[in-house]
């Protein structure tokens, strides 16, 4: 006889039958035990950091598998709190540049853009402390707990949202890989900002290329503006390590006028969206998708050098590979409300 339990436990779950028989759940969330002999049976879930309601359940076997034998999990390694998120109402608001300061081609033309639902959006990018808690591996290039987590491709980065999803008892956005990637707009999990979400977010009200800071009068002397800009931004190539510029741990600097940390320099960040070129006319809630071969990375990172360049302006965008994972991009995540 076969027992084919299917259930709701994440990846990475231990189930033991009969306190001697184990298997571990697949990167569907599924589990499965063969051979099981007709009789009453006990199935028993374990993972480190979790608890499971019920601690165990009883299998009787017949002369057929058994489905559906499931477990409600909760995290005890991810409070849903340690993953600080803020809500951005929905509204209107003009994305991209017209040619003006700090306004490379592929910002351009500026359009109007609304925003039908608010949405919550990470404070921070995600650190390297919340990453390893959900993800085996963590291949950054500057590494500690409070940096941000980098060299991650696109995949890596929707298991990410997925798994964490799972975790805090959330529906997950992402199915398949890749240019076959498909985003379920309707669940409530983790995911990439949209272009759209990001800038509107990272904007927070204002209209020039660095949220909260007036842009320079033309002509005029730059050096008190990159001054100020210095107080948000880690942009000029400020900390250097041993090959240069290096990223520097979240939160340190000057958040915006909605809460958000980083969102110019530090690390660049993936968002949702092929790199599409814009047009004039209105867009409502747009998503860029479906993906040709890059997404839209925003905000610039650390690496310039000597003057505020326009990669970390709010509207900037570039295009990196899926399958790439640059040292110098990361990620913040989102969710629908």
């Amino acid at each position: 006889m076969t027992a084919t339990p299917q259930g709701n436990a994440s990846i990475g779950v231990v189930l033991t039958l009969d306190g001697s028989r184990t298997t571990t759940t697949d990167d569907s969330s599924r589990y499965r035990f063969d051979s099981v002999a007709v009789g009453d049976h006990e199935v028993r879930p374990s993972k480190t950091g979790s608890t499971f309601s019920p601690s165990s359940r009883a299998v009787k076997i017949t002369d057929a598998d058994i489905p559906n034998v499931d477990f409600a999990q909760t995290s005890t390694a991810i409070p849903a709190d340690s993953v600080h998120l803020v809500r951005i109402p929905a509204g209107t608001f003009m994305m991209g540049c017209d040619g003006t300061f700090l306004c490379d081609a592929t910002a351009q033309p500026r359009h109007r853009v609304t925003l039908t639902r608010s949405f919550l959006i990470g404070s921070t990018e995600v650190t390297q402390a919340v990453w390893e808690k959900v993800m085996p591996i963590n291949n950054s290039e500057i590494v500690g707990p409070n940096f941000p987590v980098t060299n991650i491709p696109y995949d890596s980065i929707t298991a990410f949202c997925n798994r964490l999803s799972v975790l805090h008892g959330l529906r997950p956005v992402y199915s398949g890989l890749g240019k076959n990637t498909n985003v379920d707009r309707t669940a409530n999990g983790y995911r990439l900002p949209t272009q759209a979400e990001w800038e509107y977010a990272a904007g927070a009200g204002s209209t020039s290329a660095i949220s909260g800071i007036p842009d320079p009068v033309p002509g005029s002397d730059r050096e008190p503006y990159y001054k100020e800009v210095d107080k948000v931004a880690w942009s000029r190539g400020v900390t250097q390590g041993a090959n240069g510029p290096r990223a520097q741990p979240v939160a340190q600097l000057r958040p915006n006028a909605w809460g958000l940390f980083d969102c110019h320099g530090n690390v660049s960040e993936r968002t949702e969206g092929e790199a599409y070129p814009y047009t004039t006319e209105d867009k409502v809630d747009p998503d860029y998708l479906p993906y040709i071969s890059r997404a839209v990375v925003k905000g610039g990172c650390n690496g310039l050098r000597d003057k505020v360049e326009s990669s970390i302006s709010m509207w900037s965008r570039v295009g990196e590979l899926l399958k790439d994972a640059p040292y110098y991009v990361g990620f913040r995540i989102a969710r629908t409300e």
